[in-house]
């Protein structure tokens, strides 16, 4: 493996690793704000919420990172 390779793999380890953390964090956040607001404790809504809500978040990281860099590609 060349060190370029490897470099590139460690930069996209460390991407997922960030997309994964922030995510977690928004769904604790929008849990948090969710029930806040609605006084229901289940744990299946628990779960759900925060499952959807991580996967939104990572969806519209990817979808945004991949307009602004065409974005930026076009201004070239």
């Amino acid at each position: 493996m060349t060190l370029s390779k490897i470099s590139q793999s460690k930069d996209t380890n460390t991407e997922e690793w960030t997309v994964v953390v922030l995510s977690l964090i928004f769904a604790i956040f929008v849990r948090k704000v969710f029930f806040y607001f609605v006084n229901i404790d289940s744990v299946v809504l628990n779960f759900a919420i925060g499952i959807t809500s991580m996967w939104i978040f990572s969806i519209t990281y990817y979808y945004m990172k991949d307009k602004l860099q065409q974005r930026l590609k076009n201004r070239k």
